[in-house]
């Protein structure tokens, strides 16, 4: 019987020396992961372009640009061939909004919405969090190497998510997010950094649009 014991404390000790090495090992990966991208949270002047693509085949392509204080914002929707387009132009003051389809062409001055695209990776730690917090997180993790959209990356998922599908591909070099999957749809990004020009900024020859009032 104490032969027998033995052997289990043996076995249990061996399962919880594995999932601390596997921890720690996750923990560090993150962590590195979380100081590399946090050199690219204050800047400002970058491109993020997302595209979405569904279930259904819809294909949502979110195209952004910040340079200082300006901003623009171009979205396109491509749902069974038919094709709307959305272009939001902050300039630090108001946000004019354009819209255009197949039949009409409208444009939206001093619109309330304006989404900007921060820069961000699904796994990176929150500061805030204490350290068992972060621990736990890294403790659930299951990351492994792979290349995806031709670049080195770690390939995140979480046991607790498994049913869903979530997955995320972070790359290795930089910590940013390249692409995340799951059940509903696949979004792939791509960043580049102090490229954008003036000239992105201008508006669209209102003339050619309708005014529309924001009630």
């Amino acid at each position: 019987m104490k032969k027998v014991l033995k052997i289990i404390g043996i076995i249990i000790l061996v399962v919880i020396l594995i999932l601390l090495i596997h921890t720690i090992r996750n923990y560090i990966i993150v962590s590195k992961l979380t100081d590399k991208i946090s050199a690219y949270k204050e800047s400002k002047n970058y491109n993020a372009k997302f595209v979405n693509t569904d279930k259904s085949g819809t294909i949502t392509v979110m195209d952004y640009y910040r340079k200082d204080n300006k901003q623009v914002n171009f979205l396109e929707r491509n749902y069974n061939g038919s094709i709307t387009k959305l272009s939001f132009y902050n300039n630090g003051e108001t946000v004019n909004l354009y819209a255009e389809d197949a039949e009409h062409k409208t444009v939206e001055k001093n619109s309330e919405g304006f989404m900007a695209i921060m820069i961000f990776n699904e796994i990176e730690f929150d500061k805030e969090n204490n350290f068992f917090t972060n621990f736990l997180i890294s403790s659930t993790a299951i990351i492994t190497s792979e290349k995806c959209e031709g670049q080195d990356c770690y390939k995140f998922r979480n046991i607790f998510n498994l049913y869903n599908g979530d997955t995320y591909y972070i790359n290795k070099n930089n910590g940013l997010s390249v692409k995340n999957i799951n059940n509903d749809f696949t979004v792939i990004r791509e960043y580049k950094f102090d490229c954008v020009e003036d000239s992105i900024f201008t508006e669209p020859d209102i003339s050619e649009y309708e005014v529309r009032e924001n009630n």
